[in-house]
C-alpha cells in the first residue's frame, strides 16, 4: 500500500520527484523537518538496486521486508 501512495503519478514505478513528494507530505504531515535534495537522493541510491533510475515494486518490496536477526 505504501509504494502505491508514493507512486503519485501512477507508472507502476517510483521517480526521484515522487519518492521526493511523497516524503515532503509526510513531513508535513508529521511536522518534521522537510527531506534535502541530499537525503533524497540517499534514500533513491539505496532503493534502485539495479540503476535505472526507477524504483520498481521489487526494489521497494525488498528495501521494506523485515529483517530477522535471529535467523541463522
Amino acid at each position: 500500500m505504501a509504494f502505491q501512495i508514493a507512486d503519485i503519478k501512477g507508472f507502476n514505478y517510483l521517480d526521484w520527484d515522487s519518492i521526493f513528494v511523497f516524503y515532503k507530505k509526510e513531513a508535513l504531515k508529521h511536522k518534521s523537518a522537510l527531506p534535502t535534495k541530499k537525503r533524497i537522493n540517499g534514500i533513491f541510491r539505496r532503493l534502485d538496486l539495479n540503476a535505472d533510475c526507477k524504483i520498481a515494486f521489487n526494489e521497494f518490496a525488498e528495501a521494506v521486508k523485515p529483517v530477522d536477526i535471529y535467523s541463522s
